[in-house]
């Protein structure tokens, strides 16, 4: 069994197939290990299980470009017979309520769901690097070997942008006064002169070109939001405060939900470390790691979310991480399942694992560059403002959403009037 203390690799090294991402272990994590765990036999059971549907994955996902609906099909039926197994697995579990039941049987349904889509994206990704050889594009093997890469913009554009969104700042530190400790950012209406501006120059830098080359489609934004980051904030810090830890050095260390968005970032404004610059782990989104382990950490955050709705008073962004009911729930789940998106306030300072990941952690503070990184695998946060202020937009982009032409004047309509506001 791993230790919290440590990193499920070797050594940090250049060949990222040495590599494993991380994992903690929450047996004996202060904030856990003091409640009642589940049974052995059944963990096992469990896990085995879980490795059983993580071979057939990585079997299919290792010939991603030959993948076709036949494939796909066959794909689902390996899978089945497992399936059926976990869940039956999960119902008999000695340790949990009806409720959590009910949490573990939907996020178990909605991942291996998830875990398909995921195999046509690769698929339809694979397809779409090597038509377009963007390993042999400087630019594109960057982001290949690395899952994060940069293009230059016009000296002065971040200058003038912020020009641009001095209202929409105005109306953000307005927020932060009203409620200092909570997370700020608006959107950036897609037909304002903002908006626009931005968009004209992520097709001029060749950002949005490479961006639909990589995911094998044509992309449109899923959201424009610039996010205001200032000392006063606290909705990442103090999660473990009752049982004497501080902020973990790391906190806010996490992967995005969708497989199909591609994330990009820049800044308005010059930033340095006390601003909360935007930092990324190079290479981990080739990291060795449990697939189904890796989408379940994802929807058993949103399924937990949407059934128990926890908050708190602070706007502390994981708040079921705080309370003693919570923390009992997660504590009695299979090893296989104590997984979160957002890990890195559970990484203890001090221990091998946070000195590995703070090594390998790299900050990107250009001002005139676009960053494009693979959010849904890599390792990133941005945002721990400790001095000063830091503005940043975060951009999302999906594939084209397929409507009809009274949805698509609607759409259109609805980008027109939110650049009017």
């Amino acid at each position: 069994m791993l230790s919290a203390n440590t990193l499920a690799a070797p050594a940090i090294s250049s060949s990222n197939a040495s590599v494993c991402a991380p994992v903690i272990d929450y047996h004996s994590h202060p904030a856990f290990a003091q409640f009642t765990q589940i049974a052995a036999q059944e963990d096992a059971a469990v896990s085995r299980c879980v490795a059983h549907i993580d071979c057939i994955y990585d079997a299919f996902e290792a010939r991603a470009l030959s993948l076709d609906a036949v494939a796909l099909t066959d794909y689902q039926r390996q899978i089945q017979p497992y399936k059926a197994k976990l869940l039956g697995l999960v119902h008999a579990l000695t340790l949990s309520s009806a409720d959590t039941v009910v949490w573990l049987t939907r996020s178990i349904e909605q991942s291996l769901h998830m875990m398909h889509e995921e195999l046509q994206i690769i698929a339809r990704q694979q397809r779409s690097i090597s038509q377009h050889c963007l390993a042999q594009n400087p630019t594109g093997k960057t982001f290949l070997d690395t899952g994060i890469t940069q293009f230059p913009l016009p000296a002065g554009t971040s200058q003038q942008w912020l020009q641009q969104s001095e209202e929409l700042r105005i109306r953000l530190r307005a927020r932060a006064q009203q409620q200092p400790a909570h997370r700020q950012h608006a959107a950036i209406a897609e037909y304002s002169g903002l908006g626009r501006s931005i968009v004209g120059h992520l097709h001029g830098c060749g950002a949005w070109a490479l961006a639909e080359q990589y995911q094998g489609c044509e992309l449109e934004i899923a959201y424009l939001d610039l996010h205001y980051s200032h000392p006063q904030q606290s909705w990442y810090k103090h999660c473990y405060a009752d049982v004497g830890l501080a902020t973990s050095a790391l906190s806010y260390l996490h992967y995005d939900f969708h497989a199909n968005s591609q994330k990009l970032f820049f800044y308005f404004a010059p930033v340095d470390p006390s601003n909360g610059p935007f930092c990324f782990m190079p290479s981990s989104s080739l990291w060795q790691r449990s697939n189904f382990r890796l989408v379940m950490s994802k929807v058993l955050d949103k399924v937990h979310m949407d059934m128990f709705e926890p908050k708190c008073p602070d706007g502390y962004y994981r708040a079921r991480f705080r309370g003693e009911l919570e923390r009992k729930r997660f504590a009695a789940l299979p090893t296989a399942f104590q997984v979160t998106s957002h890990f890195g306030d559970d990484i203890l300072d001090g221990s091998d694992l946070s000195k590995r990941l703070t090594a390998h952690e790299q900050s990107y503070s250009a001002v005139d560059t676009v960053t494009m990184f693979n959010g849904n695998r890599g390792i990133h946060r941005g945002g721990m403002c400790t001095a000063g202020e830091r503005w940043a937009v975060h951009m999302g982009m999906h594939e084209v959403r397929q409507r009809s032409l009274w949805k698509k004047v609607r759409n259109k309509l609805s980008k027109v009037r939110a650049a009017l506001r």
